[in-house]
């Protein structure tokens, strides 16, 4: 069982390296604008080391599909999310609907204005420090 779980790291690893969309222990957040899956913008959380982030971003609406990468403290990483949720919210050009990949949790989906409303922000801000220590395995 441990020999599966390090081979399973090691792909995950080495697919990131490649990838950082492909793999399954990062924070993922998909933002749908339509029907092509190729429009989405996507977010990665992925932990780096020492209470530090790696946040992916790649904007679908893009020509010229670009990844950009910075990294962020903890303490940055719950402004950068909760800005994010505000700003979602508020968008006057919104996204159809924000889907949330999380380790461990099935794929979870709302209409963007939804984030507005008390009751799933709360939950999520609640579950985000959890998924972020999710995100370091």
């Amino acid at each position: 069982m441990k020999i599966e779980a390090v081979s399973c790291l090691a792909a995950c690893i080495v697919a990131f390296s490649m990838n950082p969309f492909a793999c399954s222990t990062n924070i993922q957040i998909r933002l749908t604008r339509d029907e092509c899956p190729q429009n989405d913008d996507r977010i990665v959380i992925r932990y780096k080391d020492e209470n530090m982030y790696q946040i992916f971003f790649r904007d679908g609406n893009m020509i010229q599909k670009l990844t950009y990468c910075t990294v962020l403290s903890g303490e940055e990483l719950d402004v950068y999310v909760e800005s994010l949720f505000t700003l979602l919210a508020n968008d006057r050009d919104p996204f159809r609907s924000v889907e949330f990949m999380i380790p461990c949790f099935p794929v979870i989906k709302y209409n963007a204005e939804d984030l507005a409303k008390g009751k799933i922000r709360k939950a999520l801000q609640r579950v985000m420090p959890i998924l972020y220590s999710a995100a370091k395995y």
